[in-house]
């Protein structure tokens, strides 16, 4: 389990935060503030894991943003440095809109992201993360470098395509077509099939993987839903985070 203090959420994300958002922290218990998921760990989570939903995206400029939680349809609510109010960065507008609440009004009656709480999808035979919780792989990421190196020395896999700015990797292994994606400072394993002898192998695969990097496997449920990669929507966290 990570801790993150507020000062450590302003050095991770390399600015101060609001002082609407440090005086409503001050003025509630930590306990309370993480049940409501808006604690330093809850924000910065989000934020990280928005910065790199945001690449190469016409949202990107927003990325220095202080984001607080999601409206549960791809839009992000987030505090300016300079006001009480709590803003939605929204898709229908294509800009930015008031909730018309104030930051205590708004921490009082609506709840945080929720990617603290994901979970390893039934459709993803194994992830290769360095932290316990799959949420907090963005607190602790494998680098692109370690990723890369793991792929093209330790399992000797071909480059596909870049997707989302990192490279895509297959290979072949005991006759098994395997994919391999780092996202959000994790990497996932994805099989063509999900019968028992393609998740051993991927597990497997994730399990060398895991040597190399010095981290360890998750798994979803022994029972997964029968889809392979092209016909599964991909999980790159909860919806309505």
């Amino acid at each position: 389990m990570i801790t993150i203090t507020l000062a450590d959420l302003e050095s991770r994300l390399e600015r101060s935060a609001p002082t609407t958002y440090v005086k409503w922290l001050s003025s509630h218990s930590p306990e309370d503030a993480a049940k409501r998921r808006f604690d330093p760990k809850a924000v910065c989570v989000l934020n990280l894991w928005l910065r790199e939903t945001f690449v190469e995206s016409s949202w990107e400029v927003h990325s220095d943003k202080f984001f607080i939680s999601g409206d549960g349809c791809g839009n992000y609510y987030f505090i300016p440095d300079d006001a009480d109010r709590v803003l939605l960065l929204a898709h229908d507008s294509d800009g930015i809109e008031d909730s018309e609440q104030s930051v205590s009004e708004f921490f009082d009656t609506e709840q945080g992201s929720d990617l603290l709480e994901e979970n390893v999808h039934d459709n993803l035979p194994a992830v290769v993360t360095r932290t316990a919780i799959i949420g907090e792989s963005v607190l602790e990421p494998i680098s692109l470098v370690e990723y890369q190196a793991a792929m093209e020395k330790t399992l000797r896999f071909c480059y596909i395509e870049e997707y989302s700015g990192a490279p895509l990797y297959f290979g072949n292994v005991d006759g098994v077509e395997i994919e391999a994606e780092l996202i959000f400072g994790r990497i996932e394993i994805w099989t063509r099939t999900l019968d028992k002898g393609a998740l051993e192998t991927a597990l497997a695969v994730a399990n060398r993987l895991a040597r190399h990097l010095a981290a360890h496997v998750l798994r979803g449920s022994d029972s997964p839903s029968p889809h392979g990669w092209f016909d599964v929507t991909r999980v790159r966290g909860v919806t309505g985070a």
